[in-house]
């Protein structure tokens, strides 16, 4: 679990030098696909949601980290490891209600400090719309949501009651 935890910390860390990476391999590329893949890449990495993601992938991932450190040890007890198990779904329940606010503010922090010029805003989803057959059907007005809220809600909530709801039927049985 390590290894991911400092994946993580590698791109949130030195995100303009990654960025940079990207530019220069766009630039210097002799293969037809990479420019298209690199434009992929730096359009979802120089989006507001993005730089969120990776400080929630820290968070989750540093705090996990911790416990898969003190676990391979021969000496951990069983009602030790229980502990742990159960601080972490504490910790994570606690999260699912107050993390968001808290990466929010840091990755605009991590916008405001960044050399390229981030979005400190989250993207416009394009509304669909529905085609009317007939005169006498109502347009559909589509509920108008804050997208901070709507990102919260679709992606992170759903993350953590994953990690919730895996934690409690595997490990809550013991």
């Amino acid at each position: 679990m390590g290894k991911q935890n400092q994946a993580v910390k590698a791109v949130l860390l030195q995100f303009d030098d990654v960025a940079e990476c990207i530019e220069k391999l766009n630039c210097y590329t002799q293969q037809s696909d990479t420019p298209s893949d690199c434009d992929s890449v730096s359009n979802e990495m120089f989006s507001l949601e993005f730089i969120i993601l990776l400080h929630i992938y820290y968070e989750l991932l540093k705090c996990v980290n911790t416990i898969s450190k003190l676990w391979p040890s021969v000496q951990i007890h069983l009602s030790i490891t229980l502990e742990h198990l159960r601080t972490f779904c504490d910790w994570i329940k606690q999260y699912r209600k107050t993390g968001f606010k808290k990466c929010l503010s840091d990755a605009r922090q991590f916008v405001e400090k960044s050399s390229y010029d981030l979005p400190k805003d989250f993207k416009n989803k394009r509304v669909a719309k529905k085609k009317r057959m007939f005169d006498y059907e109502g347009s559909d007005q589509p509920i108008e949501t804050v997208r901070s809220n709507r990102y919260e809600t679709e992606f992170l909530n759903t993350m953590i009651d994953s990690v919730i709801s895996n934690m409690e039927s595997r490990f809550m049985s013991l």
